[in-house]
């Protein structure tokens, strides 16, 4: 799930930001050392803004490798209320070359960790988002294509 805040679509030169939310639940065994991954295109910016600002995670500029250092998902989390939730803000200024496209936001998002009741090790991954924004009812047809 991801907000933004700019123009849509996406102007040449012009700043969009994207709020990214990831959100955990787990329906079956008890977790431990979950971690979420991803990295950003070159095209993007982190910006951070980070929350709950408690949240164990960081930024490496020279991978662009995000992390969420998850911890511990017990049984049953977010089942009903209460999943493990971080959102973070990233940003687009498209470049000319740009123009017509739908550029990818963040890349693939991999989260691994130790199902302690099985005692296997777990990873499970999560497709790119661009900005195509298709969870969003209001979103306009092409609103995800740069124009100038």
């Amino acid at each position: 799930m991801y907000k933004r805040q700019g123009p849509i679509p996406p102007k040449v030169e012009t700043e969009t930001t994207y709020t990214i939310v990831w959100t955990l639940s787990n329906t079956s065994n008890p977790v431990s050392k979950a971690v979420a991954k991803a990295t950003l295109p070159s095209w993007m910016r982190f910006v951070g803004n980070i929350s709950p600002a408690s949240a164990d995670m960081s930024y490496n500029a020279s991978t662009r490798e995000v992390v969420w250092n998850i911890g511990n998902v017990p049984k049953s989390t977010g089942l009903g209320a209460n999943p493990k939730e971080v959102a973070f803000k990233v940003a687009l200024s498209p470049s000319l070359s740009q123009l017509g496209s739908n550029p990818v936001i963040i890349n693939d998002v991999v989260l691994t960790g130790h199902d302690d009741f099985a005692n296997v090790d777990l990873r499970v991954s999560k497709a790119s988002l661009s900005t195509r924004l298709s969870g969003d009812p209001a979103f306009p047809p092409n609103g995800d294509r740069v124009v100038e």
